[in-house]
């Protein structure tokens, strides 16, 4: 059975978003990064996050991990893109057939190289 890319297909009371990080980069200290990071902006306060187990390398080769995360959907948001801020890191959604990046680029998925793990 084929895998579908993390956040093609809408999942209720989730939202998926694509971070950058390497691919030795490892999911549980992304996340500690995260939350630590920004604290003039406040925690999730439901909800959780997790690792979608896949990967999209973009043409210029930098490599994005799938995230997802529910419940406090605006503060898991906030948190991540602040952290995406502090750091410099790229992100992006997917909307159809395209990675919308934060760095304004609108890429084909097709051009896209999918990783999935385990």
């Amino acid at each position: 059975m084929a895998r579908t890319i993390p956040g093609t297909e809408a999942v209720g009371g989730r939202e998926f978003i694509y971070l950058e990080a390497s691919k030795s980069r490892k999911f549980s200290g992304l996340m500690r990064e995260v939350l630590s990071s920004s604290p003039a902006t406040p925690m999730p306060q439901s909800g959780g996050i997790l690792e979608e187990k896949a990967r999209l390398v973009l043409p210029d080769k930098t490599t994005l991990l799938a995230v997802s995360f529910k419940g406090d959907l605006q503060g898991w948001r906030n948190k991540i893109l602040g952290f995406c801020g502090e750091k410099g890191l790229k992100w992006a959604v997917i909307k159809e057939q395209f990675l919308a990046s934060s760095d304004g680029a609108k890429i084909p998925l097709a051009d896209c190289q999918v990783e999935f793990e385990g």
